[in-house]
């Protein structure tokens, strides 16, 4: 057959193999974008939650795709499974419930979870609701005790006198039990997992006043090995649990004061730093961002030696920290401006040696030109002038110096998020920030 009549013919075929649909896919295109797919449960009174019902959403869409084997796209079918909880005062929270969630080529698999219907329990004090598909006695658990809920796949409920809800932790306990050493015995053996972590330390830092809680989670943060990274933890929630870690240093906190944190904390944390092995590691980038609002000066001086220190961990041995020691220079800045912080010279001149090593990196080294500029000595200030000089030749920079931000929220902003510390060299911000100051 000759080139041009085989071209004619998979043209012929292409259709009848290409867009020929299975059954299953078919059927799903027939099912509604949405529907209930449980009874709906009311709620005991008084909680901040009325109702429960599940709610399956479903569908197709096309995935571009191209290698070496050529370009096209494919079609992926979806079910995507909420537990809606409706809220007594109004408005609505989704739990995403991860055993009816499926995106997949197979539109046979997504068809029966689509079509999956669900049972629904609570107990009589609102704690909770505990979910199961239909014919299937593996009940799971979503806590209703927190601020927001919080769903776990992993914990399997014990239907006692068929009862699921009589076995269901309270909120307190299962986190703490989620956050505690190893135990093969336990449903989380090795802790929360990555998806679970940035949830769970939100929900802790809204209770920050509860000291077992916290203990808990900055544990978990400081055990190698977990991968439980607080940098991920978002930003709002992670600025309350360094409050709640440092406010032993503030003597005139007001009503903070009935729940000032022991310093066993900060000690930990500053322990972990210190050691060696913990070098360039996410424990160690973890045990910085604790630090971060802490004025102590002996914490300063740990975040600094760390800071200089090139003692790297076997790789082997912990998990890295793939962006060290950008949360060690965020946090080591935040907590060298902070009210009553004494920013001691040592740790200035550390921040210097760094800074004039060359290899900064420029998200690293944003924060340590704000402390030094904002906070530092004027000797400090006239070191980082010399950083900044312009060439030996006099030679004009290609582009006009950045706006240096006010604040470090601000800098966090335009720096991080926006990616503008990649937009200027280091010694465009030293002058940026030199000249705001004046």
């Amino acid at each position: 057959m000759s080139t041009r009549n085989l071209l004619a013919a998979l043209l012929l075929l292409a259709p009848a193999v290409l867009g020929c649909e299975s059954k299953s896919g078919k059927e799903l295109k027939k099912r509604p974008p949405s529907r209930e797919s449980s009874a709906k449960l009311a709620l005991p009174p008084g909680g901040t939650w009325s109702s429960a019902v599940m709610v399956t959403e479903s569908g197709s869409f096309e995935r571009a795709y191209g290698g070496r084997g050529g370009i096209g796209s494919a079609t992926f079918y979806y079910a995507r499974t909420t537990l809606l909880l409706a809220r007594s005062g109004g408005g609505e929270d989704r739990v995403q419930i991860s055993a009816g969630s499926l995106e997949n080529t197979d539109a046979n698999a997504v068809l029966e979870a689509s079509d999956r219907q669900w049972r629904l329990a609570a107990p009589s004090d609102g704690r909770g609701v505990a979910y199961a598909p239909e014919r299937v006695e593996e009940w799971r658990w979503v806590a209703l005790e927190s601020a927001k809920p919080f769903a776990c796949s992993h914990l399997v409920l014990e239907a006692k006198g068929g009862d699921p809800c009589a076995s269901a932790p309270r909120w307190l306990d299962f986190a703490l039990e989620m956050m505690a050493p190893p135990d093969p015995k336990r449903a989380h053996p090795e802790g929360p997992d990555q998806n679970e972590w940035p949830e769970l330390a939100a929900l802790v830092s809204r209770d920050w006043g509860n000291e077992a809680l916290l203990k808990a989670l900055t544990g978990a943060a400081l055990r190698e090995r977990s991968g439980l990274a607080l940098a991920g933890v978002e930003r709002g929630a992670l600025q309350a649990i360094q409050s709640a870690v440092a406010f032993d240093l503030y003597p005139n906190s007001g009503s903070f004061n009935a729940h000032r944190c022991s310093p066993e904390i900060r000690v930990a944390a500053r322990s972990s730093l210190k050691q060696s092995a913990s070098s360039g590691s996410v424990v160690a980038s973890n045990a910085a961002l604790l630090l971060g609002h802490s004025n102590d000066a002996e914490d300063q001086r740990a975040m600094a030696a760390a800071l200089v220190s090139e003692d790297w961990a076997p790789p082997a041995t912990v998990v890295r920290d793939l962006e060290w020691p950008r949360a060690l220079a965020w946090s080591l800045s935040a907590s060298a401006c902070s009210p009553l912080s004494r920013f001691p010279n040592e740790v200035q001149a550390a921040m210097i040696e760094w800074l004039n090593r060359g290899a900064a990196k420029p998200e690293s080294a944003l924060p340590l030109v704000f402390a030094l500029v904002g906070c530092g000595s004027a000797e400090s200030r006239a070191k980082l002038s010399a950083l900044s000089a312009t060439d030996a030749d006099g030679e004009t920079p290609a582009k006009p110096d950045p706006v240096w931000p006010a604040t470090l929220d601000e800098l966090w902003q335009v720096g991080v998020v926006d990616h503008g510390a990649l937009t200027h060299p280091i010694d465009a911000w030293i002058r940026a920030a030199l000249k705001a100051r004046k």
